[in-house]
């Protein structure tokens, strides 16, 4: 395991391969080897070096107390810097892809590119006003929501993979998930030069439950651009 010290704190990451460089970045509470069960050994067989990192609270990264998107999307940017990897090739999994989103956005001179997987593109009103109202529901609601969510159970009949479009790259569920959908198809409408794929039947962890249908989605997008 090697480190990297940037915006004050220390990150760990394990690179991997050689080639042209590519970040993953990882979601919520998920270290970043989770992407080394199948995206970074199928990026590394192309020839691309892949780059990860635990985020600020996964171990063995620091954990600095409470912390704010700011701060994680300040951390890849340091990250991207004081590696020298710039510009390169950026995947982010919904809380990533909203960093992802946010650094190419902010950044523009360190990203190459960017996938997004299950991105969502704008601010959940009725979320925020649950938080700040502090009505606080069973613990049983939010473990049945996030394991439906990640893993669109749901999803029987329409597992195929629609045809590219020339927007926004999104690899994401479909009926259960419809919220996500949502969002980055509109979200697609402001990119440019981009692509649009929707796989259904995946949920927020496609990429672990459908890798052979995600990776080459990935892999052609960083090829393109």
């Amino acid at each position: 395991m090697r480190y990297v010290h940037t915006n004050g704190i220390r990150l760990a990451y394990p690179p991997s391969g050689q080639g042209e460089n590519v970040l993953l970045v990882m979601g919520s509470s998920a270290a970043g080897r989770v992407w080394t069960v199948y995206q970074t050994p199928a990026l590394n067989q192309v020839e691309y070096e892949t780059i990860t990192f635990d985020n600020r609270g996964i171990a063995p990264s620091d954990a600095p107390g409470k912390y704010s998107l700011a701060d994680m999307v300040a951390d890849t940017k340091g990250s991207i810097e004081e590696l020298d990897l710039a510009p390169c090739g950026v995947v982010g999994t919904f809380l990533s892809a909203l960093i992802t989103q946010k650094l190419a956005v902010h950044h523009p001179r360190l990203v190459r590119c960017a996938v997004l997987l299950a991105p969502q593109t704008r601010s959940d009103v009725a979320r925020r006003a649950l938080l700040t109202s502090g009505i606080e529901l069973p613990p049983t609601y939010g473990a049945t929501k996030t394991a439906f969510q990640m893993l669109a159970w749901f999803d029987t009949d329409e597992d195929r993979l629609e045809a590219p479009q020339k927007n926004l790259r999104s690899v994401q569920g479909h009926r259960l998930l419809r919220w996500p959908h949502h969002t980055a198809a509109l979200g697609r409408r402001g990119i440019k030069n981009c692509d649009f794929v929707e796989i259904p039947g995946t949920g927020r962890l496609g990429y672990l439950k459908h890798p052979e249908i995600v990776n080459p989605a990935i892999i052609g997008f960083l090829d393109k651009h």
